[in-house]
């Protein structure tokens, strides 16, 4: 099984139902799916063809979950950059991942002369809320330009997505992960979890990490909804929970301590 079949099936089932939440814009699963698809066209139309590094930097939002599976129809490979990395270290995993492409919010636009002159990309999408900035396409027209493509993501063995650890004894390591390991872990997530087509998940954790990306995808395959934070802030995370009806979230205990007091 592909990670993108855990779309598929969400539109198939939930189509009408709210698949994301986020800045007060909703989104149906019916939306997604039309979505997806004409914005991994997109990506093929820029010229990234399969098998091609895909990198991303940025905040948590609701086209950052729309990419995991954009990146993913179109055969490419995703690679998350963790946003509380300093310039050099995001040169660093671009160039180690040798990525073709690279997505930023309006959080990371500024860094993209930096990114560029330590490493070379031919394509910079930027998928903030504004107005993309000159030379850069922008994510919305990708999709509303682009007719959809057919899915195309490969077999489930094929490489996916390169997430880096966090280079406590060195320079951060690109773990390999193929469809098959992130469709696992996402049996495991609604086993263990009992997530279901009821679940309401706040994304606090960083889309980045696995620990926010494994729930977002075994999410999408129960046909819950995602209630997306830019970032953690606890009375903003009080605050969706009362009025999203959030029933599940992941908090470290410094969050939790930030919550309680």
């Amino acid at each position: 099984m592909q990670m993108t079949q855990a779309l598929t099936r969400a539109v198939q089932t939930r189509r009408n139902h709210t698949a994301t939440i986020f800045a007060g814009r909703k989104r149906t699963w019916s939306e997604i799916g039309r979505r997806v698809p004409r914005a991994a066209a997109g990506f093929r139309a820029l010229g990234l063809a399969p098998g091609d590094r895909l990198g991303i930097l940025a905040l948590n939002s609701d086209n950052y979950i729309e990419t995991f599976f954009a990146a993913a129809w179109a055969g490419l490979v995703l690679v998350p950059l963790n946003t509380r990395w300093a310039v050099p270290e995001n040169i660093y995993a671009l160039d180690d991942a040798q990525c073709k492409a690279l997505i930023v919010d309006d959080a990371f636009v500024s860094q993209v002369p930096q990114l560029l002159a330590g490493h070379a990309m031919p394509i910079v999408i930027h998928a903030g809320e504004g107005e993309a900035p000159a030379g850069m396409p922008g994510y919305e027209a990708l999709i509303s330009g682009t007719p959809p493509m057919a899915d195309e993501c490969g077999r489930d063995d094929e490489l996916c997505g390169i997430y880096y650890t966090g280079g406590t004894t060195g320079n951060p390591k690109g773990v390999m992960l193929s469809h098959k390991n992130f469709v696992s872990a996402s049996v495991n997530w609604i086993a263990t979890l009992h997530f279901s087509e009821d679940t309401v998940y706040m994304h606090s954790a960083g889309l980045f990490h696995l620990a926010g990306c494994s729930p977002a995808i075994a999410l999408t395959l129960a046909g819950g909804t995602h209630v997306c934070l830019a970032k953690f802030d606890a009375v903003l995370a009080f605050e969706a929970i009362q009025a999203h009806r959030v029933n599940y979230c992941l908090f470290v205990p410094t969050m939790v301590n930030m919550m309680v007091n």
